[in-house]
């Protein structure tokens, strides 16, 4: 195996982890609000709006930093460790 094909796998299992990570970070930060008061956030449209009324979109985004740090190298790591082992 190349030192190419792993930085190849690697980069890709990278950017597989910040795309995932990134586009389910408003769910997941919505569902963990929810199960922190549930009396504050009855149902997922009112804890969509309310956390875009006080904190705007960007609100939406807000714990993504370490998300992206944890998933974007578990993913990386995995990805790199099958394509490796599927060989």
């Amino acid at each position: 195996m190349t030192e190419t094909t792993l930085l190849a796998n690697g980069a890709a299992g990278f950017l597989a982890g910040s795309i995932a990570s990134l586009s389910t970070q408003p769910f997941d930060l919505v569902k963990t609000r929810m199960q922190l008061t549930p009396s504050g956030y009855p149902n997922i449209f009112d804890a969509f709006r309310k956390i875009v009324t006080e904190d705007g979109i960007s609100g939406l985004y807000r714990g993504s930093v370490p998300r992206l740090l944890r998933k974007t190298l578990s993913s990386a790591i995995t990805w790199t460790v099958y394509e490796e082992l599927r060989k």
